[in-house]
């Protein structure tokens, strides 16, 4: 993935997504990953594992704050 070595590696993608349970901490990472998702040109190495996994980023962020009273929406 972008900016990972090995991507493979389950520790790696754990430090990179991991999720802290710290709402502004976690939501700077997802707008980060998104960001650099957003700017990734077509045929870019491993764009689409990294989209992938973004995409479940978001899911587990959403599922993580979606009934907290921090979010809206």
């Amino acid at each position: 993935l972008i900016g990972m070595e090995n991507t493979a590696d389950k520790k790696e993608d754990y430090k990179t997504f991991y999720m802290k349970s710290k709402y502004r901490q976690d939501t700077y990472q997802v707008m980060k990953h998104m960001k650099i998702s957003a700017s990734l040109d077509k045929g870019t190495p491993n764009m689409e594992k990294w989209n992938t996994r973004v995409k479940k980023e978001m899911n587990d962020w959403l599922a993580l704050y979606r009934r907290q009273n921090l979010s809206v929406g």
